[in-house]
């Protein structure tokens, strides 16, 4: 058995009790930065921007142990991890291969990837990694500068 209180009805308002403040400010959405182009790089035009800056000895040059191979066996990574706050644009981005992509993970630095290399016995050629590193920042400057203006 249910058994609620007396209901009330009124035909008039109820009388304020905050002095006409109002209750919460109104909400506005921050303006929107302009994302420039170079930014906003697909992933396939990161990927054919940079087989281009790292190809080498008829292949594409792995930026973490200096392999050699044909551009399907690269894969895209980024040189500082998203997990530590590296830009997720061609600025931040590098090719390695299969192997070395498995390695390094998602939140390891380049650096450590190198490191790691040369304990397995794994590197290839430091010098030729290296200069395939070097030539993705010279392209991905290049590219900032070209769709910047």
């Amino acid at each position: 058995l249910i058994t609620f209180g007396q209901l009330h009805y009124s035909t008039t308002p109820p009388e304020r009790t905050d002095e006409g403040e109002i209750a919460a400010p109104a909400f506005t959405l921050p303006a929107q930065r302009a994302i420039p182009r170079w930014q906003r790089l697909s992933r396939a035009e990161i990927v054919a921007r940079l087989e281009e800056a790292q190809a080498g000895n008829g292949g594409v040059i792995c930026g973490g142990c200096g392999i050699v191979l044909a551009a399907r066996y690269m894969e895209l990574d980024h040189v500082q991890p998203r997990a530590d706050g590296g830009p997720n644009d061609i600025m931040n981005r590098l090719l390695l291969c299969g192997p070395c992509n498995n390695l390094k993970r998602e939140n390891q630095p380049l650096s450590g990837l190198r490191t790691e290399l040369k304990k397995k016995g794994w590197m290839v050629d430091e010098q030729r990694a290296k200069l395939a590193h070097a030539a993705a920042k010279e392209c991905a400057e290049r590219t900032k500068v070209e769709l910047s203006g």
